[in-house]
């Protein structure tokens, strides 16, 4: 499956850190823009709520184990280029992704309040684990997110760049930059065109001195 990743150009090492050494990095959950990140309530169980407290604070514990890396189904979202391409004026990095990989998962949108009570007795096992950790409001559904769950701070991407593309309101330098990193790795540069129907890429046209 191919996802994407956004990036502005303001850090301009991250972006390379991602080319040249082929991954991608893995923040801490609390880190991330949503406030309601790994958001679960207690909830209530007749006559165990001592328990239900003691091993929801363990379970705590083994949820900040775990460090996420945010992707997307697609470009063509004018509010993804907005946000996390600073305006349009980034880019983003298309990446082949196996549609079997463990350590991957869609974003569940839902309203719907997340108790810990209702899983309490199989909270340990992994699927439960990373319940709060794939779960968003639904305000967020535009995203068309999925997220790679690991306890490692980079995931391993190595081959698996298969285009960059270059919002349509990057500076020409930028572009041209780009390009040339690129073409030196091997990997298709893009920029993106805004038409009515949607967000498409064409290949960059060179017209410069090699």
């Amino acid at each position: 499956m191919k996802v994407y990743k956004f990036r502005t150009t303001n850090n301009f090492d991250h972006f390379l850190d991602i080319l040249i050494n082929g991954r991608l990095y893995c923040s801490d959950h609390r880190d991330l823009n949503d406030v309601f990140e790994a958001d679960i309530r207690v909830g209530k169980d007749q006559g165990r709520e001592i328990e239900i407290v003691e091993k929801m604070q363990h379970f705590e514990k083994l949820v900040k184990g775990y460090r996420i890396c945010s992707l997307t189904k697609t470009f063509d979202n004018h509010q993804l280029w907005a946000y996390y391409a600073n305006g349009h004026t980034g880019l983003a990095i298309e990446i082949e992704l196996p549609d079997d990989n463990n350590k991957i998962f869609d974003i569940e949108y839902s309203d719907d309040l997340l108790f810990f009570s209702d899983f309490i007795d199989s909270y340990e096992q992994p699927q439960n684990l990373f319940r709060p950790l794939i779960r968003k409001r639904k305000t967020w559904q535009h995203e068309q997110e999925l997220r790679i769950i690991t306890t490692d701070n980079y995931f391993d991407i190595k081959g698996k760049i298969t285009a960059v593309i270059a919002g349509c309101r990057m500076n020409s330098t930028t572009q041209i930059a780009l390009d040339i990193i690129c073409s030196k790795f091997k990997i298709p540069f893009y920029r993106a065109v805004i038409a009515d129907w949607g967000i498409y890429k064409i290949g960059f046209q060179r017209n410069y001195a090699d």
